[in-house]
């Protein structure tokens, strides 16, 4: 038998842990956008809604479920216009499953267990030594101590990290000076 918890709970948690109040956001939809359930059966993350992910939902035939995002709706398609909103056809799918979606961009770039940096430097075997780059209040950036002596070596990790190639730009060289890497 599956757990599930009361979903106002877990929006509690997740407005403790994350401390929105503590910075400013640049999406002008942060927290709960769209509460759909009493109770969380399931919790999938995500980088934004789409209909890709709501079809990984639905074809495990999930109902319930809390929908995690780091950006409240998808990417721009251009810096000119506004990023679109979320399509009417998914937020009538993630109401008939009873989906909640909840977001959470600049809180979640902070540094703490859970911001991407953090899992990024995990991933790539990396050991953060200090935080640097301030913005909307918060540090978001990593200086890391790496195994690393080049770049060809961290892009390698990299790619064996993410399963996909990556293009790495060398900007410094590609020598890493003393193994420091910036994320």
């Amino acid at each position: 038998m599956a757990k599930t918890m009361a979903a106002q709970e877990i929006y509690r948690a997740l407005e403790q842990e994350f401390r929105p109040w503590e910075c400013t956001e640049v999406f002008s939809t942060m927290g709960l956008q769209f509460d759909n359930t009493d109770v969380v059966r399931k919790v999938y993350t995500a980088t934004f809604v789409s209909r890709e992910v709501l079809e990984v939902m639905e074809g495990r035939g999930d109902t319930h479920c809390l929908l995690f995002t780091h950006h409240p709706v998808s990417q721009k398609e251009d810096l000119m216009h506004d990023s679109p909103p979320v399509a009417q056809d998914i937020v009538e799918r993630l109401k008939a499953r009873n989906i909640s979606v909840f977001n959470y961009h600049i809180p979640l770039d902070r540094v703490s267990p859970w911001s991407p940096g953090t899992n990024l430097a995990k991933a790539l075997g990396l050991t953060p030594y200090e935080e640097f780059y301030e913005q909307n209040l918060v540090r978001m950036g990593l200086l890391c101590h790496s195994p690393y002596q080049t770049l060809s070596q961290l892009t390698a990790a990299a790619q064996k990290a993410f399963g996909h190639p990556v293009k790495a730009y060398a900007y410094g060289g590609e020598a890493l000076k003393e193994g420091k890497v910036a994320i």
